[in-house]
């Protein structure tokens, strides 16, 4: 019988290497399991925004790795554990109104954040987009506080994805 010596010989060194390396990059993918995000449902335009969006957005954010998603409606990106999350397609977020509430413009994307989780630092904070069309949801866990840095890393994506035709007006406060 012919000597096989690929079969028999140890392998090298570097080889050995590559294996574990490529063994511990498997095992840590699969430590983070794929997220499910509950989304909205959008067509058309909004779908095609929501799509070119997920597609420029950063493989890392907040110095976490961007995840597997599957969302039940529009497109969701996540990053990390715990995930911060971006969702597409949202409504109006829930105590907002154009002529009472604060946005907040974080390098060119304004966004509404309730006042109550902008003061509480040990909870998640949830972040909308404001005038954007469709809406963003960034929903931004404690442990990745304060949101400032999220929202300024994410920020050139939705400037060059999402149109933005009504921006958030800040009313002087000497008016």
């Amino acid at each position: 019988m012919p000597r096989r010596p690929h079969l028999t010989e140890p392998l090298s060194r570097p080889v050995r290497g590559l294996l574990a390396a490529l063994l511990l990059l498997g095992a840590a993918t699969a430590c983070t399991p794929t997220l499910e995000v509950d989304t909205p449902e959008v067509d058309g335009a909004d779908a095609r925004v929501c799509d070119a969006l997920a597609d420029a957005l950063p493989d890392e954010l907040a110095n976490a790795r961007r995840r597997e998603v599957v969302s039940s409606g529009s497109e969701a990106v996540a990053w990390g554990d715990p995930p911060i999350v971006l969702s597409c397609g949202v409504g109006t977020p829930l105590g907002f109104s154009r002529v009472a509430s604060a946005c907040q413009d974080v390098a060119g994307v304004d966004w509404f954040v309730p006042d109550e989780q902008m003061e509480d630092q040990t909870a998640e904070a949830v972040a909308t987009t404001i005038g954007f069309d469709p809406a963003l949801e960034l929903r931004i866990p404690a442990d990745y506080r304060p949101p400032v840095q999220v929202l300024i890393e994410i920020a050139p994506a939705i400037k060059d994805t999402v149109p933005n035709p009504n921006p958030c007006v800040v009313a002087d406060p000497r008016d």
